[in-house]
């Protein structure tokens, strides 16, 4: 599965996601933030399904809000999906 940037969000929350293809229809949006502890806070998300699918490091208030702009961006994140992802979208 190959991912494509999407957008950074405030100075270190790196937000990507999958690129489909014929064998998994699913988009699945990854999160990764610096963390002392764990190196690296991490979560994947299911777009289709708007489901948890990993998390390390985000505690529960954080995976809600991360579900919360998973919801909120979803149209646009499957638009971009089909175009290979936002750096590569022919409209912006």
């Amino acid at each position: 599965m190959r991912y494509v940037p999407y957008m950074t969000l405030g100075e270190d929350l790196e937000v990507t996601h999958s690129v489909t293809d014929e064998g998994n229809p699913d988009i699945m949006v990854y999160f990764e933030k610096p963390d002392p502890i764990y190196f690296f806070k991490n979560a994947t998300i299911n777009l289709n399904k708007m489901l948890v699918v990993s998390r390390e490091g985000f505690d529960d208030n954080e995976i809600r809000d991360l579900v919360d702009f998973c919801r909120d961006n979803r149209k646009s994140i499957m638009k971009y999906e089909k175009q290979g992802g936002v750096y590569l979208a022919d409209d912006i």
